[in-house]
């Protein structure tokens, strides 16, 4: 994972880095969804799904899904950080989903950046709705990233959230987001 940071800090002024993180969530994603396809669901799971902690490679275990408390991963932007925090309360149902190792470690390098709820936002528009609940299972509530872009001013991309949320964690906490 160090690797893979360090390798995308240096390409970080780069035009298209944002368009570079956004391939890499989605062909994650993509690929984690026709894998789980064609082997009717993966019992891989992430211990540590929103921070991109260690892994659990055991194929007869499965962790708690569920952030350390606490914790913040080195890099983190303020918005993130205050996802990493809020994701700590606990998740309706469709965000509970199991996240496998590689669809976290994605989720854990593009959350390193500035640009990541613009990132994820962006691959939720282009994915088909029922993966977002594996999307944001890895990634964090869609509530709590919404929240960081409306305190951040960027409304274009918070508006973009309102259908997951509506869709993901119900139609009341959509209209309290409003």
């Amino acid at each position: 994972m160090a690797e893979a940071t360090a390798l995308a800090r240096r390409h970080e002024a780069g035009p298209y880095f944002m368009r570079s993180l956004e391939w890499l969530l989605f062909t994650t994603l993509d690929m984690e969804s026709a894998y789980a396809k064609a082997n009717g669901g993966s019992k891989w799971q992430s211990t540590d799904a929103h921070s991109g902690g260690s892994q659990q490679h055991s194929r007869d275990r499965v962790g708690s899904g569920q952030p350390q408390l606490g914790r913040t991963p080195p890099g983190e932007s303020t918005l993130n950080r205050a996802a990493w925090r809020a994701s700590g309360a606990g998740a309706p149902p469709l965000l509970s989903q199991r996240v496998s190792p590689l669809l976290s470690n994605a989720a854990a390098l593009v959350r390193q950046f500035p640009q990541y709820a613009d990132v994820v936002v962006s691959v939720a528009r282009k994915t088909d709705a029922q993966l977002w609940p594996p999307l944001f299972s890895a990634v964090g509530p869609p509530s709590v990233l919404l929240e960081g872009l409306l305190r951040a001013g960027a409304l274009g991309s918070a508006a973009c959230f309102l259908l997951v949320i509506d869709r993901l964690e119900g139609a009341s906490v959509a209209h309290t987001q409003v």
